[in-house]
């Protein structure tokens, strides 16, 4: 008999986002039998938030579904057998003495453990270094969360590596992403006509975070020489708005003397 596990997130991101295309993900190998020996018992979550008032969204992450989602492991004992926490940014979640074993699946750690890396001239952040008051009270939470777990789960052997540094006590696993690259294959594709530019058209994918350096590979771009530069269309993909002190991603080309851009949005 195939055991049940309940999947545990906060808000329901949609498939259009990293995290949330990953849970998405989780839940039709389960729901399609895929991961042998398991099926979904329920996803606990709650919709994203419409409102702009930051406190409610705080009093929401912070104490309204933690205590959802510890009551209904404590008044659903039998009904499922493990609770997934399917991304290390809702660790928060993981209750305190719970009767049922919690995993987390760790995608990266650099927003709990941010560093500067330094590439020839330029030091890049990796996470946000100096986060604010608020940001820094959550990321203790998640930290305290993850340290309540009974196993991690990473998807790689780097985010492995660096749980075992900054988590030693927690029994952890590197199971990487089962995505089915075959499904992604050309031959298995159909062909659909996106009307591109007569042009090298070069695609980027990524939100303007520091770590992702839009700025040098702009920088780069507008070095070329004019009739190279002037031949290359690019296609961003991504959020483009701008953050963590940066611009948006067509201002930023704009101030690199790129004209050639296509702006997609999120996938």
């Amino acid at each position: 008999m195939a055991k049940r596990v309940l999947l545990v997130r906060g808000g329901a991101l949609g498939r259009n986002t990293g995290l949330g295309a990953a849970h998405h993900n989780l839940v039709d190998m389960l729901n399609s039998g895929k991961v042998t020996g398991w099926q979904l018992a329920g996803v606990c979550e709650y919709p994203l938030s419409k409102t702009s008032n930051p406190l409610s969204r705080i009093w929401n992450r912070w104490f309204s579904h933690p205590k959802r989602v510890a009551k209904k492991i404590k008044n659903e004992v039998g009904e499922f057998d493990l609770v997934h926490i399917t991304d290390q940014e809702q660790a928060h979640l993981v209750p305190k003495d719970s009767n049922i074993p919690v995993v987390i699946t760790v995608h990266d750690l650099f927003h709990l453990f941010p560093e500067q890396l330094q590439f020839g001239d330029e030091i890049v952040d990796i996470g946000e270094v100096s986060p604010g008051m608020i940001r820094r009270r959550d990321l203790n939470k998640l930290k305290h969360g993850v340290r309540r777990a009974s196993h991690l789960i990473c998807n790689s052997q780097h985010t492995l590596g660096a749980a075992k540094i900054n988590f030693p006590k927690v029994q952890s696993t590197c199971i990487p992403l089962g995505i089915d690259s075959a499904k992604y294959h050309p031959d298995n594709q159909e062909l659909v006509d996106i009307s591109l530019p007569d042009a090298c058209n070069l695609l980027v994918v990524g939100s303007n975070d520091p770590r992702k350096r839009m700025k040098f590979l702009f920088e780069v771009i507008s070095k070329l020489p004019t009739e190279v530069r002037q031949g290359i269309h690019l296609h961003h993909v991504g959020n483009s708005d701008g953050n963590f002190g940066l611009p948006p991603i067509a201002e930023l080309a704009k101030s690199c003397g790129i004209t050639n851009l296509t702006i997609h949005g999120s996938s």
